[in-house]
């Protein structure tokens, strides 16, 4: 086989329709000759093609990702961040090893960077989210020990640990949770047994009001048969403040209203889950 020059980028870009018409023109009368011979067939002229169109374009994504691309940054630092030609700012790109244009491989900076959206300024894109602190209590009673007697109205529920408590924000006494200034996020679940109609509400010890921003989705428990009610919200607190969670039932049951033993293990009553977000 022959060894064929190909052009180079810069003849490739200063060529125009009519050449490569020309081009084809010329070429056109040896393919068909070539193939009506039997020497190629269609196949091979089509995967020729895609072949020369893909080498094509990989060519091109290695140079993009060596070179500036317009006024732009060097893609290929940017974890596979493909700019075209406007940069995706994000936490990737400040003080990542970018290079500029051409043959230049000096380190380009932050406030060289074109095009940054003026709304999200490096500083909030520096640094990974902040994982909220988590905060876990239960009710964990002995195996083969029922959750305990529900009345009609109002219960208090047992919380008999803290289970996790990640950043310490946490403390508690006679089933009273006590928690840091700030926001938090709630979401927990009970049991009831035989309680008919059942929901679960936060109740603020410390200013004596349901917290009405976290709210229970009512459940029924009717013969016999024990459900899970849950409750979820979020809620403000400027100061330290204290809490139980309730759990309001339809009807009375002794012993095991508010969950029956499965003897399989620890019972597990009650879970709720708090995430501090500010």
């Amino acid at each position: 086989m022959a060894n064929i020059e190909y052009p180079s980028d810069a003849q490739i870009s200063n060529v125009s329709k009519d050449d490569i018409l020309a081009a084809v023109t010329t070429l056109f009368p040896v393919i068909f000759q070539q193939t009506s011979a039997g020497k190629i067939t269609f196949e091979d002229l089509q995967a020729a093609v895609v072949g020369a169109v893909q080498a094509q374009l990989d060519a091109h994504e290695a140079e993009r990702g060596k070179h500036l691309l317009d006024t732009e940054i060097e893609h290929s630092h940017l974890q596979g961040a493909g700019l075209y030609p406007h940069a995706l700012i994000d936490a990737h790109i400040e003080n990542s090893e970018l290079h500029g244009g051409g043959n230049s491989s000096e380190p380009v900076s932050w406030d060289d960077i074109a095009n940054k959206p003026d709304s999200y300024p490096p500083a909030e894109h520096s640094h990974p989210p902040t994982i909220p602190d988590y905060i876990l209590v239960r009710d964990v009673k002995a195996s083969g020990t029922h959750g305990g007697n529900a009345v009609a109205g109002d219960n208090i529920r047992d919380i008999t640990e803290i289970t996790l408590d990640a950043g310490g924000h946490a403390s508690l006494l006679n089933h009273q949770l006590s928690l840091a200034a700030g926001t938090y996020r709630v979401q927990a679940q009970a049991v009831g047994r035989y309680v008919g109609h059942q929901r679960l509400s936060l109740y603020n010890v410390t200013d004596l009001a349901v917290v009405t921003t976290v709210s229970g989705v009512q459940s029924s428990a009717p013969n016999m048969r024990q459900r899970l009610v849950t409750m979820q919200g979020q809620f403000t607190i400027a100061n330290p403040k204290s809490f139980e969670i309730r759990h309001s039932c339809q009807n009375a049951r002794t012993q095991y209203g508010l969950g029956g033993a499965l003897s399989l293990g620890d019972e597990v009553y009650l879970v709720a889950e708090f995430w501090k977000l500010a």
